[in-house]
């Protein structure tokens, strides 16, 4: 089974083919020779093998020997072997210190050439003849001597258009001869927003982010929260649609948050760290708009400046204030767990010296700045993104 990874959607009309490739904009080339100009016009009576990877993509990282061989078999030959990436040159410089790749490295940061190429999954090779045309597009995997040595001939190497295959797998059949999804996930950057602003939605088995960046996506979907989760990577501006329909018993949350950090390169861990806290001290005495309820009935709003709360735990109530202050809140009130309470708060504004006066008077409960150890969900970019 040959694995690709998505990267963005395909030019509209890329060159196929028996077509004529096109330049090589790129915005810089390492590796290159002093005075060798990297266009197709000075390569002309070569041959070109055009890799576009990254070294996040764990199926490019793992051709890069089965390349490597071959680029070493076919030295004295007239056949370049070029890599284009989209990642910038400290990134790269750092990789091949670790593992080389034999040929010139392209940084294609716009990326330009890619979407020219209409490439929309990496890795992905494509054949240009010593005439400087297409003969094709394909898997690095399948590429061996006996397609390059056809290419060197001038002959149809016979590997076809995997961007027409890949085309061919995402369209699948018709939407009216399918039924429910049993199991899917997907996510997609959106090219033109068209929404009034960004949504979730849930319910058993079915799940919708919209018109959200990758960290509120990574945030929605963890169970540690805004406040509980630290991002130490560096994430795209780009906002996502993420939708995932699943069968009953697997975590929603927990698989489609799985999905989007294989999606982003990321990985998370969770660690014990010191972090900036509110402490809620125990309360002698419930405020005025605090009281305990006399049933659970399980219902919470917050409506402009005013959070209405009936028949719910105070971890639910702490958990409300959290959000909206954006730091942890931890439950030393004393207060039963077991216990269901009803609160009205109002408040001047959401600014945190504001809400903390409202708690205070109006629920009774003193809320302090404290530093306190805390498990968090450390966010990274995953392995196949770090240097080793």
């Amino acid at each position: 089974m040959l694995a690709f990874f998505v990267v963005g959607a395909q030019a509209s009309d890329p060159p196929g083919v028996g077509d004529e490739a096109l330049k090589l904009d790129v915005e810089q080339w390492l590796q290159v020779p002093d005075n060798q100009e990297v266009t197709l016009e000075a390569l002309r009576g070569q041959a070109v093998v055009l890799e576009f990877w990254a070294t996040w993509c764990g199926p490019c990282v793992g051709a890069i020997p089965h390349i490597n061989e071959l680029a070493e078999e076919f030295a004295d030959r007239p056949l370049r072997f070029l890599s284009v990436t989209d990642e910038d040159r400290e990134t790269i410089e750092k990789f091949l210190k670790q593992r080389p790749i034999r040929g010139w490295v392209g940084l294609d940061k716009a990326p330009t050439v890619q979407h020219g190429y209409g490439i929309s999954a990496i890795p992905t090779t494509i054949l240009i003849d010593r005439q400087g045309r297409i003969s094709g597009v394909m898997h690095p995997n399948q590429l061996d001597s006996e397609v390059l040595e056809k290419l060197l001939a001038g002959e149809d190497p016979g590997v076809g258009d995997v961007r027409q295959e890949r085309l061919k797998f995402a369209e699948g059949p018709s939407e009216e001869n399918l039924g429910e999804p049993l199991y899917q996930v997907l996510i997609r950057p959106i090219l033109t927003s068209t929404e009034p602003g960004s949504s979730m939605s849930m319910s058993r088995r079915k799940l919708t982010l919209r018109e959200m960046d990758a960290r509120r996506v990574l945030t929605s979907l963890n169970d540690f929260g805004i406040t509980r989760t630290v991002i130490e990577a560096d994430l795209a501006a780009d906002t996502y649609l993420v939708q995932a329909s699943l069968p009953q018993g697997l975590d929603l949350k927990a698989t489609v948050l799985e999905a989007a950090l294989t999606a982003f390169g990321l990985e998370q861990r969770i660690e014990q760290r010191e972090v900036d806290v509110l402490r809620v001290l125990p309360v002698e005495e419930l405020g005025p708009n605090l009281e305990k309820a006399p049933e659970p009935l399980g219902s919470s709003s917050i409506s402009g400046k005013r959070l209405f709360f009936q028949g719910l735990p105070i971890a639910s109530l702490l958990r409300m204030l959290e959000y909206r202050l954006k730091v942890p809140v931890l439950d030393e009130s004393g207060l039963s767990r077991e216990d269901s309470f009803n609160a009205t708060l109002e408040v001047p504004s959401w600014e945190r010296e504001d809400v903390l006066k409202a708690v205070q008077e109006q629920l009774g409960l003193h809320l302090v700045p404290a530093r306190r150890p805390l498990e968090v969900a450390v966010i990274r970019a995953s392995d196949t993104r770090r240097e080793d």
